[in-house]
C-alpha cells in the first residue's frame, strides 16, 4: 500500500527531473506527508537490515551530493523513499535507480560515442518502483 501511495509522487518527480533537472520541494513534502499518513493508517515493521543498507545508501548518495555527482533533490527523494517504505524496498529502489541510470548511460555513451551530459537520476525512480512492485521485490 506504501508504494501504492508512492507511486503518483515518484512518477511526478521523474517528469520534473527530466524536464527541468529538478524536484521540486512542495512534491517531496506531499509525499513525505501521504508516507506520514499512510504510516498511521497502516504501519510497517522495519527491518533492521533494510535500514542498515539504507543508511549506507544514503550516506553514499550525501558523499556523490559533496562531490557534486547528484543534486539535492536526488538526496531528498532517496530518503522519502527510505521513509516511506522501511523494508528492503527502501534499499532497492535507489539502488535500482543507479543501476538504471549506469546501464543507459552507458549505453548511450557507446551508441554515440564520446561523453555525455549526466542523466537525472530522479528520472529511474518510477521505473524502479514499477519494477518492484510488480515483481513483488
Amino acid at each position: 500500500m506504501h508504494l501504492i501511495v508512492l507511486l503518483p509522487f515518484l512518477l511526478a518527480s521523474a517528469v520534473s527531473d527530466c524536464r527541468a533537472r529538478r524536484i521540486p520541494n512542495r512534491l517531496l513534502l506531499a509525499a513525505c506527508i501521504c508516507s506520514i499518513l499512510a504510516h498511521l493508517f497502516r504501519p510497517l515493521r522495519p527491518e533492521p537490515k533494510a535500514l542498515c543498507w539504507s543508511a549506507v545508501l544514503l550516506l553514499f548518495l550525501f558523499l556523490s551530493y559533496r562531490k557534486g555527482k547528484l543534486g539535492g533533490g536526488d538526496i531528498k527523494l532517496f530518503a522519502l523513499i527510505a521513509l516511506a517504505l522501511p523494508d528492503r524496498r527502501g534499499f532497492l529502489i535507489p539502488a535500482l535507480c543507479f543501476l538504471m541510470g549506469y546501464c543507459v548511460q552507458l549505453f548511450l555513451k557507446t551508441m554515440r560515442g564520446g561523453t555525455e551530459q549526466p542523466l537525472p537520476i530522479g528520472l529511474f525512480a518510477f521505473p524502479a518502483a514499477l519494477l518492484t512492485f510488480f515483481l513483488s521485490l
